[in-house]
């Protein structure tokens, strides 16, 4: 996996994002400790951490250090199913004018198709917070990756801008193009209006149940059980709360039995990813992701 950003921010502030210990604890991870030196400790953990279970040790060691330039360490990823995954995480920065490029490359042991392994939706969230941190932006969601949801989950984040354009990003064709499914061939926001995002699975929405301009949005969702296929709802509420527009998000009508822990981070990711746009005018960050 490997992704390219521009940061809106000097090299000297990017390098204090991924090598302080209270800035790391600020949009990366619940605790930090730090060694800073080859074969040192690159210590992240706790709810904010990806695959990051009770008891799992913080220490990640440091393979690679070059001041403000080069940061790479091991980190052992472990699925849901327990089963562990080695890998390599390297940073590298490069000053551009007042900018700083960065790049972000992770290489995986062995096999990477696994449950939890969600590469797009963690770093999604993950760059999107340094991005916001590094330029001085509010916060998108800092995913608590400890919650194990299942039938039923809920989102809530506030975009400062108007409630119509928040509403057009999530309806149209073009906008969830932006921000959401880039494959997406059509939208048709009405009550009963067919969704085509040309995805291959089967669990694909495909009509708009609910559409109220700018306030309620809704459009049909499926989720394959033990059971079978189960049809639930994707729900969106939008309100006015001083210069900002609050989005609620519900994912619901499932039984308990369907485990939503994948959906819950995509959300997180996409959610993130419509105030990105809706602030910045900058299109998602899985734009930027390339899994491999």
């Amino acid at each position: 996996m490997k992704a390219q950003i521009r940061l809106g921010a000097p090299v000297e502030k990017v390098w204090s994002a991924l090598t302080s210990k209270e800035d790391l604890e600020r949009w990366f991870c619940e605790y930090a400790g730090l060694d800073l030196e080859v074969g040192g400790s690159y210590g992240f953990g706790g709810r904010f951490t990806w695959l990051c279970r009770e008891g799992d040790s913080p220490h990640h060691e440091i393979v690679q250090l070059k001041n403000q330039e080069i940061l790479s360490y091991r980190w052992d990823l472990r699925d849901w199913e327990g089963r562990i995954h080695p890998s390599t995480v390297r940073y590298r920065l490069k000053q551009d004018d007042q900018d700083t490029l960065f790049e972000l490359k992770q290489m995986v042991e062995g096999e990477r198709d696994c449950p939890g392994l969600d590469f797009n939706s963690a770093w999604g969230v993950y760059l999107q917070l340094l991005e916001a941190h590094c330029e001085g932006r509010s916060f998108g969601i800092r995913f608590h990756f400890s919650r194990k949801t299942r039938g039923d989950l809920r989102h809530h984040i506030s975009i400062r801008a108007p409630r119509d354009e928040v509403f057009e990003t999530i309806s149209t064709t073009e906008g969830i193009k932006k921000t959401f499914a880039r494959t997406c061939r059509l939208f048709e926001a009405k009550p009963g209006g067919s969704i085509d995002m040309a995805w291959e699975y089967e669990t694909r929405p495909t009509k708009v149940c609910e559409c109220d301009p700018p306030f309620t949005l809704s459009y049909n969702w499926f989720k394959r059980g033990e059971k079978g296929i189960e049809e639930g709802k994707i729900i969106w509420k939008l309100k006015r709360e001083g210069k900002a527009t609050i989005i609620d998000l519900a994912e619901t009508g499932f039984s308990r039995e369907i485990d939503l822990r994948d959906d819950d981070l995509g959300w997180a990711a996409v959610l993130s990813d419509i105030k990105r746009y809706c602030e910045t005018g900058r299109k998602a960050m899985w734009y930027a992701i390339k899994v491999e």
